[in-house]
């Protein structure tokens, strides 16, 4: 998604005391159960249900809440207790299905440390005493939108980021040993602990739902995404070291002074991720789908050359390693990787036109979009309003032609982001779906343009 301030400090906070009385919750949604929706399965060129073609068309929908730090800092807010809108999400989802989209993005909020430690938790993981799975009411409020969505044949997606914070889940990440050498968000994909504990809870969030709202809850949702944007930092451990040998999940040694060494580690490390967290889920729903979301290399500027950009924090690192303001350390998991190697269902890209001669066709080939063979979805693709002049009809034509391009490119489904996300000055930045009457709709809908790729 587009970067509003949510980025979570990526290591669980130490347990601490939360002061009783700082968090209200609402009663969570009375929740019926869930409709039977027939199973999205994968085919040897896309999507299909019963037999026939499918192809995901849809939008993300998000809302968001200030965290109350007093920061412009917000956090996905749909689910959370006191703030889930039901009426306003069937509005939604009722106008959705009425145009033809048959699919649903969401984001599950994991939580904060910095909230928790300010007595403010929010989220699944809702506080660093928390010793639960995720908390009651908020896997309700999910339950309820998923059987809100089924009841309008819309799939859901739900994208399960990080971890829930909270001590249930640092218990897990602890009873393994910590590697040497791995640290930031680049654990959650290289620790065996935080693998194991992203494991369990994408199983806890399957098991939720089926228990909130029936035993065929599952088969509403085109599958679980198991990153928003599966992101390693160039300028935390592993990747900040120049030298030196670590070890990744895989159990093999990888050398950091050398390039090879150290994108293979980054690759095979996000596989055994992938292939981990796919196997769970299958454990407990073996005919969920399990995709991973992530941007293209040509969004933040970077090749597949064993993390060339990259920066020590270490205050003692010499002037050519110490970490620059302004320069983005980001490296996205590598597509093509995870098609070949894991057992992923399907791929999740995202594409957001921009100037400097963007086109589609460079943004999916810097992710060597040619040797991705499985299924995939551009699971956020979306209108920036300085890219496109302030002219949401120029926008909308922008996004017709983004999805024709894209689908030319062998991509099987389009989620626009967003459907009418308005509580943040950096969305505000892009066009709403429903906005000026629907304009940008008006070109994605279904029932305007049943064929996607002409």
């Amino acid at each position: 998604m587009p970067r509003t301030k949510l980025r979570v400090a990526v290591a669980l906070a130490a347990a601490g005391v939360v002061a009783a009385g700082l968090v209200t919750y609402a009663e969570a949604q009375n929740t019926d159960t869930a409709e039977r929706l027939p199973r999205v399965t994968t085919t040897a060129d896309g999507f299909a249900v019963e037999g026939s073609k499918f192809q995901p068309r849809g939008n993300n929908y998000v809302r968001l809440a200030d965290d109350g730090s007093g920061t412009a800092k917000k956090y996905h807010s749909n689910f959370e207790p006191g703030k889930y809108d039901p009426a306003r999400a069937e509005t939604a989802l009722a106008a959705m299905s009425r145009d033809g989209y048959n699919v649903v993005r969401v984001f599950i909020d994991p939580g904060d440390p910095s909230a928790n430690k300010a007595g403010r938790p929010h989220g699944l993981g809702h506080g660093d005493e928390d010793d639960s799975i995720g908390q009651t009411d908020y896997y309700a409020n999910v339950a309820d939108f998923v059987t809100k969505a089924a009841a309008h044949k819309v799939y859901v997606l739900p994208a399960l980021d990080l971890v829930p914070f909270n001590a249930h889940y640092r218990k897990i990440i602890d009873s393994v040993p910590a590697p040497k050498g791995i640290v930031g968000r680049n654990a959650f994909y290289m620790h065996k602990g935080f693998i194991k504990a992203k494991a369990a809870y994408v199983q806890n969030f399957l098991s939720q739902l089926r228990e909130h709202a029936g035993p065929d809850a599952t088969s509403a949702l085109l599958g679980v995404a198991t990153d928003n944007e599966a992101t390693y930092e160039g300028d935390r451990e592993p990747f900040a070291l120049t030298s030196g040998k670590i070890t990744g999940p895989d159990g093999l040694e990888y050398d950091m002074a050398v390039a090879k060494d150290r994108q293979q580690a980054a690759d095979a490390s996000m596989v055994v991720y992938a292939n981990t967290v796919t196997a769970a889920a299958k454990k407990t729903d073996p005919d969920v789908l399990v995709t991973t979301g992530m941007f293209t290399y040509l969004a933040v500027g970077k090749k597949q050359d064993g993390f060339s950009v990259s920066c020590s924090h270490a205050a003692d690192a010499p002037p050519d390693r110490t970490c620059q303001s302004g320069v983005d350390y980001r490296y996205p998991a590598r597509a093509a990787s995870l098609s070949i190697f894991s057992k992923l269902s399907f791929i999740d890209i995202h594409l957001y036109p921009r100037g400097g001669g963007y086109t589609v066709d460079k943004a999916l080939d810097s992710s060597e979009w040619s040797k991705v063979k499985k299924p995939s979805v551009v699971g956020e693709y979306g209108a920036k309003r300085d890219v496109f002049g302030n002219d949401i009809t120029k926008a909308a034509y922008g996004m017709k032609d983004l999805q024709i391009k894209s689908c030319g490119r062998g991509l099987d489904g389009w989620l626009f982001w967003t459907w009418d996300t308005d509580e943040d000055a950096t969305q505000r930045l892009f066009f709403r779906a429903t906005e000026a009457g629907g304009a940008i709709n008006g070109q994605l809908a279904p029932v305007k343009r049943p064929n996607p790729c002409t």
